[in-house]
């Protein structure tokens, strides 16, 4: 005898299966953002060190006279000055945000040679003008990030959710 399954246990299955995935699917919505800026945190870090290691080439950060970076910053678009002059220094190529889709995407990564930086920490001492490393926005609050600049309008790396300072030792 063969049985078939009924109305309403076919709609009490799908309805399990609807509750599952509403369950599923935003917390997997949520773990790939917070994935996404984790990667951020670690590109800037990569990013940062590549700075470093240009510095201590050639005793100074990337600047316009030298390297033609814009004095009013550059996004990484994957052709800015910038990213040619620390190519040498990052393995594998220049970090892309991870949803870098075009110059005009709303998550980027930009460095500002010349940045007014108006230190975040108030013990910091008086405004200077520095290299600045950022990234334009995060996907969650999740991940406690700071920054150091806290105006400034170039790039905006002021409105940043991340960005760092270079200071030239004295």
């Amino acid at each position: 005898m063969k049985k078939n399954f009924t109305l309403i246990e076919l709609s009490v299955v799908i309805a399990v299966i609807a509750i599952l995935l509403g369950i599923i699917i935003p917390n997997a919505t949520n773990f790939m953002k917070k994935s996404r800026d984790a990667k951020r945190l670690s590109d800037m870090n990569t990013i940062a060190l590549a700075l470093e290691s240009f510095y201590d080439d050639k005793g100074r950060y990337p600047n316009e006279v030298d390297d033609g970076v814009s004095n009013n910053g550059e996004k990484f678009d994957g052709s800015s000055e910038t990213e040619k002059a620390l190519k040498p220094y990052i393995r594998g190529g220049m970090p892309k945000d991870p949803l870098y889709k075009n110059k005009s995407s709303r998550f980027y990564y930009a460095y500002d040679p010349v940045h007014v930086v108006d230190w975040c920490d108030s013990d910091a001492g008086n405004d200077t003008s520095a290299p600045v490393l950022g990234f334009r926005r995060k996907e969650t609050d999740s991940i406690e990030i700071s920054k150091d600049a806290c105006s400034g309008g170039d790039m905006q790396l002021d409105q940043a959710a991340y960005n760092i300072a270079f200071v030239e030792p004295e």
